[in-house]
């Protein structure tokens, strides 16, 4: 966030959600979307309501998380497709964010006992905490489906 303010990109980024125009953020790019972390003490860009904790230690082998999961989605996003098998993908991270509004869950992944974020969408919002670019085919799918909503206008899912 440090960053994002000195380069002036904070303003921009809550204008571009605000007007509703695309933007896909990976990993720290969807941490940064919320209120607030417990990783740094500077204000989220606040696009989604929300925090991002630390994932629970107890819960797994090792943080940082590391490895492949399958996705749960849990809302209609124009990167999952109904209509294809739930992909594996892979992760490294050891903050989660928590969504205020359920609605804005798109995906989770299983953590332990539990469950953790694994993608957001809001509007014309969407961000996965996994890295596509290291899921192999599953994330070239993935951000081909971005590719293609975008040119399809970037219509909402329904």
């Amino acid at each position: 966030m440090d960053k994002l303010h000195s380069s002036g990109m904070v303003e921009h980024l809550r204008s571009w959600h605000h007007n509703e125009r695309p933007l896909l953020g990976i990993c720290l790019g969807l941490q940064l979307l919320f209120e607030s972390s417990e990783e740094g003490h500077t204000p989220g860009l606040g696009i989604l309501k929300g925090h991002v904790q630390r994932l629970p230690e107890d819960q797994c082998e090792r943080i940082p998380h590391m490895g492949w999961g399958q996705l749960r989605p849990q809302q209609p996003c124009p990167l999952l497709p109904d209509s294809e098998t739930a992909p594996w993908v892979y992760f490294v991270h050891s903050y989660a964010a928590i969504p205020s509004k359920p609605s804005d869950l798109a995906a989770t992944v299983a953590f332990g006992q539990d469950a953790a974020t694994a993608m957001v969408w809001n509007k014309r919002t969407g961000a996965c905490q996994f890295h596509p670019e290291k899921s192999a085919e599953a994330g070239a799918r993935l951000l081909h489906h971005w590719i293609t909503w975008l040119e399809s206008g970037a219509e909402l899912p329904q």
